[in-house]
């Protein structure tokens, strides 16, 4: 579900959306063929023209049509046939085939009535759709008949010859007189709302006396109301307009997203995340990160984030935390910045409250860090350790060459005679043992996550090679403390080069109680013996999660003890 560009999808489900139209300029990445027809003068979009009271409101939706890709549904007939064909493809072809051929709505925007084309009064737009050229672009429902053509189906739609309408038999009402729109909204809500975000949002509203009189209608707002965070609450729309739309609906949209981080059904790529805590966002960032980024069962989502906060105002503002006031120094901070500063820090507060404590956000950048900090000297100077550490092991029966190697790995690690590697210039997870032991506890996670995952993607790649095996107690111990002296004794020798079983393990055991002893007050608290490498005796389901978080897209490539 990666977009080339990150767009809110937005379904609307409307029979006659005179609201939504605009001119057709203003519609965003037109195919060529709906461009150049001179017969198409509008099309439904979000767009901000013809709609905005104030020129505040006005400037507030500046650049709107960009970040939201509309489909349309316009009458019942529609909603039936998109929601058959996409469990067809979900059922026989998979989620990310559904995510690749079909429409997956961020927003649902429905109307009450479907039945708007009274003889007396047509919709204007009645037959919109029965133009192939719009009908392509704008309907969802075509892009799944095709696919399904493609798999040898025989696929008839509405405004087809030889469709059947299977509601045909429905009664007929005046305007404002049904409420299908209502129930197709529910229903098209439903088909998502357990597995993504979603926010279902009606354009009009009925008064409290009307809807009373129609139990149907007051069954359906009661259900979609106490799943979407009491949408029908606010009964004041006088009129339709993108403005009170996306100010009701995206709110919604944002509670969603952390509903379903909390309840572990979508995660979230950790660098973006570390790009938005560290101020990335805003205009005067020098690695602008202008998109939020989840991982959902249907693929990855990248959301615009100018689009997820058009509700807010863009005015400059002086009330600003105090870490956004650090970050963004003397750059000016508007009300938009300031939301969106408070909802990144709520997404990681979110993922962070799985391990267990009330952890500040800065735990993420700081796992991050230390893991990477590691990995980079395991992978740029270990192997120059581990000959050093061969050589000295030799030392005195070098032949002509090796000494001369040997020399060198010395003069590169900055070794005096007689002495090991510097002190300041040894890289061990030790080093941050003075840091919060959640800190020492993740980073010790997230490292040696990150080596397994890395090599059981090399092992998939290369079909001749072994079968994999877990990392062992050396590989880790080296990969926790890829350039340190590992003894005082030896100085420069790694366990690796150690004679006997006895002296390898001393090292090792040393480490775990070394580590150990900075997590005793944790829970689960891990042992000073083998079982120190055993990590799944000893992580919590909790950190198991924020682990997770960083490496989404390798899931297949966890080692035993990441794996739910």
């Amino acid at each position: 579900m990666t977009e080339k560009k990150p767009v809110l999808n937005l379904l609307l489900i409307d029979d006659n959306p005179e609201y939504a139209f605009c001119d057709k300029t203003m519609v965003p990445s037109l195919p060529s063929e709906v461009m150049e027809d001179n017969t198409l003068k509008e099309l439904p979009w979000v767009s901000r023209s013809g709609q905005s009271k104030t020129i505040a409101i006005f400037n507030r939706l500046m650049g709107v049509e960009q970040h939201f890709r509309l489909k349309w549904l316009q009458f019942h007939q529609d909603v039936y046939e998109y929601r058959n064909l996409s469990f067809k493809v979900r059922l026989e072809h998979g989620l990310k085939k559904l995510s690749e051929v079909g429409f997956i709505p961020d927003l649902i925007i429905f109307d009450y009535a479907l039945t708007d084309n009274r003889a007396f009064h047509p919709s204007m737009y009645h037959n919109y759709l029965n133009n192939p050229r719009i009908n392509s672009y704008l309907n969802p429902t075509i892009s799944l008949a095709e696919f399904l053509k493609s798999k040898g189906e025989t696929i008839v739609l509405p405004r087809n010859e030889g469709y059947v309408d299977h509601s045909e038999k429905l009664p007929s009402h005046y305007v404002n007189d049904d409420s299908y729109g209502l129930y197709c909204g529910c229903l098209v809500a439903e088909m998502y709302k357990h597995d993504l975000p979603i926010a279902a949002i009606p354009v009009t509203r009925k008064d409290v006396e009307r809807i009373a009189n129609e139990p149907d209608a007051a069954f359906f707002e009661y259900l979609i109301n106490n799943t979407y965070h009491n949408t029908f609450t606010r009964r004041h729309r006088s009129r339709k307009d993108w403005n009170n739309i996306l100010s009701d609906g995206l709110p919604i949209y944002r509670t969603e997203i952390v509903h379903h981080l909390r309840n572990k059904k979508i995660s979230l790529d950790f660098d973006n995340l570390l790009s938005l805590l560290n101020g990335h966002f805003l205009k005067n960032s020098v690695s602008p990160c202008n998109y939020l980024s989840l991982y959902t069962i249907y693929g990855k989502k990248d959301i615009p984030l100018a689009g997820l906060f058009i509700d807010e105002n863009i005015i400059i503002t002086t009330e600003v935390p105090a870490d956004l006031k650090k970050i963004a120094g003397t750059s000016p901070v508007t009300e938009r910045d300031v939301a969106t500063w408070d909802f990144v820090n709520r997404i990681a507060k979110t993922i962070l409250l799985h391990a267990g404590k009330d952890l500040d956000t800065a735990i993420i950048g700081k796992t991050k860090s230390i893991g990477d900090t590691l990995w980079k000297c395991y992978a740029e100077n270990f192997e120059k350790r581990m000959d050093l550490s061969e050589y000295y092991s030799r030392e005195g029966n070098l032949t002509e060459t090796e000494q001369e190697a040997y020399e060198e790995l010395k003069s590169f690690f900055s070794i005096e005679p007689g002495e090991g590697i510097p002190e300041n210039a040894e890289i061990s997870i030790l080093n941050y043992a003075g840091w919060k032991p959640e800190v020492l506890r993740l980073s010790i996670f997230y490292t040696i996550a990150k080596a397994a995952i890395r090599y059981n993607r090399a092992i998939s790649i290369d079909r001749n090679s072994a079968a994999y095996e877990e990392l062992q107690e050396q590989d880790i111990y080296y990969l926790l403390n890829p350039l340190v002296n590992t003894t005082k004794e030896n100085k420069l020798l790694l366990p690796m080069n150690m004679e006997t079983y006895a002296d390898i393990r001393k090292v090792l055991d040393v480490f775990g109680r070394q580590v150990v002893r900075y997590l005793k007050d944790t829970n689960p608290t891990p042992k000073a013996n083998k079982s120190f490498y055993d990590f799944s005796t000893w992580i919590s389901s909790g950190e198991k999660h924020v682990i997770r978080q960083f490496f989404t897209e390798d899931e297949i490539f966890f080692p035993y003890w990441l794996k739910q």
